[in-house]
C-alpha cells in the first residue's frame, strides 16, 4: 500500500467466521487458563469462574475471596486468599493445601506450580517443594526475603528484596 497526500483509501475486512461459539464475559477477569472445553478464571468479585464452550458461565468456588491463581493445566491450579491461604484446584474442586509453615495475612507468600504438578511455597526466606497433598521438603533458604518464586519442572528461581542500608 502506497499513502499520498489528500488521498483516502478504503478497505472491507471481512472477519473470519467462527466454528464454535467464542466464550463472552462481561466483567474483568484474571488468573486465566484455557482448553477446548472451557475458560477458568479469577472473575471481579475474586470467586473462581467456569465457562464452557456454550458460553455457560458458572461459579466453581466463591467460598473464600482469592487474589491470585497458578496453573499447572486447565484441571489443575493453586489459588492463594487475603489471608496468605493456598488452595489446590483439581477438576473445579478447590481444597486448602496444607502448608509446612503457619501462613498469616502480614506472610510473605510466594507459589507457584509446574506443569508436572510439583508445588513451590516460599514464607519469605524459605523455599519448599512439594505436592498437591501438602507433602513439603524444605529445599533453599535464603539470606533475603523471597518475594515471588517461579517453578519449572524439578527447578525454580526466586526474587529476592536486596537488603538495605538504612543508616
Amino acid at each position: 500500500i502506497k499513502i499520498k497526500a489528500r488521498q483516502t483509501l478504503s478497505f472491507t475486512i471481512n472477519p473470519v467466521t467462527t466454528t464454535t461459539p467464542e466464550p463472552v464475559y462481561g466483567n474483568s477477569v484474571s488468573s486465566v487458563v484455557a482448553d477446548s472445553t472451557h475458560l477458568l478464571f479469577l472473575d471481579s468479585t475474586n470467586s473462581l469462574t467456569s465457562i464452557d464452550a456454550n458460553n455457560n458461565v458458572s461459579t466453581v468456588f466463591a467460598g473464600q475471596a482469592l487474589f491470585s491463581a497458578k496453573w499447572a493445566s486447565p484441571s489443575v491450579g493453586l489459588a492463594r486468599d487475603s489471608n496468605n491461604n493456598i488452595y489446590v484446584i483439581n477438576n473445579n474442586a478447590v481444597s486448602p493445601l496444607g502448608l509446612p509453615f503457619s501462613a498469616t495475612q502480614s506472610s510473605t507468600i510466594s507459589y507457584d506450580i509446574s506443569r508436572s504438578n510439583q508445588v513451590y511455597v516460599s514464607n519469605g526466606k524459605d523455599i519448599y517443594l512439594g505436592d498437591t497433598a501438602g507433602k513439603f521438603k524444605k529445599i533453599y533458604t535464603s539470606s533475603k526475603t523471597v518475594v515471588s518464586i517461579s517453578a519449572s519442572i524439578n527447578k525454580v528461581s526466586a526474587i529476592e528484596i536486596a537488603n538495605r542500608n538504612t543508616g
